[in-house]
């Protein structure tokens, strides 16, 4: 009796790609030479080294927007990789239903980790470096999005002056703690190309910050639609990133 033929494994080897390849598969493909892991689902692929976690649809192109979002951490309660971060706050499904972005997440760890590792001019850019290693991308327009104490690496960066010309947008998530953050804000968005989405409830610790911040090309929502602190990114990623 003929052996049953193997079917074609889904993911192709590293090497060869041909011009057809899909810009998905082509990322994937350079993932895993880097030593990405990775899960596969019907709607994309879901990569995780030490550092970063990288969430990619099938229908992904090199054309779009590539996202890179700094979670607030509950501390000693879950998995504080880059990997347990996407997991737990559901992340993964937001970005499948997003299908043309690639999103980065970088590792979490403790609330201080995180700007230790990425709020600085050097911090952000070997962040920047190290995706495109791993994914091959040389990103043309990308969106910076934070959740809670993930401002602490974008005030560091805004302070800094260390964002590249191609961030066009800041998505804020229950985050603008600080004031002073503001005024490092409000000098990015003197270029016409930039905006900021804020969602900050009335009742947060985050509210009188973010009324102060006064600029036609920053808008703040208020309005929570019952979700808790934890539920704001569900609740406004779409709209926060597509507007």
């Amino acid at each position: 009796m003929p052996a049953t033929p193997r079917q074609p494994p889904t993911v192709p080897d590293v090497v060869p790609l041909t011009r057809n390849t899909t810009d998905c598969v082509r990322v994937l493909s350079r993932l895993i030479a880097a030593g990405a892991r990775f899960t596969e689902s019907p709607r994309g692929y879901y990569c995780y080294t030490p550092d970063v976690c990288v969430v990619l649809p099938r229908t992904y192109t090199s054309s779009s927007s590539q996202i890179i979002h700094f979670h607030g951490l509950r501390i000693g309660s879950w998995d504080s990789t880059a990997k347990g971060t996407v997991e737990h706050f559901k992340l993964l499904t937001l970005m499948y239903e997003d299908p043309k972005r690639l999103l980065v997440v970088p590792l979490g760890g403790k609330v201080y980790d995180l700007d230790q590792r990425y709020g600085s001019a050097d911090g952000f850019i070997a962040l920047m470096e190290r995706i495109h290693a791993l994914t091959g991308e040389s990103c043309s327009d990308l969106i910076l999005s934070a959740h809670s104490a993930g401002y602490r690496p974008v005030t560091g960066i805004l302070q800094s002056r260390a964002t590249p010309v191609q961030m066009r947008r800041i998505c804020l998530y229950d985050a603008l703690y600080s004031s002073g953050t503001i005024n490092p804000l409000n000098r990015w968005l003197a270029d016409p190309k930039h905006s900021c989405y804020n969602i900050a409830p009335m009742s947060s610790s985050t509210y009188a910050a973010s009324t102060q911040v006064k600029h036609p090309r920053y808008k703040l929502e208020t309005d929570t639609h019952g979700q808790d602190h934890w539920g704001l990114v569900s609740q406004y990623w779409r709209q926060f990133t597509d507007g």
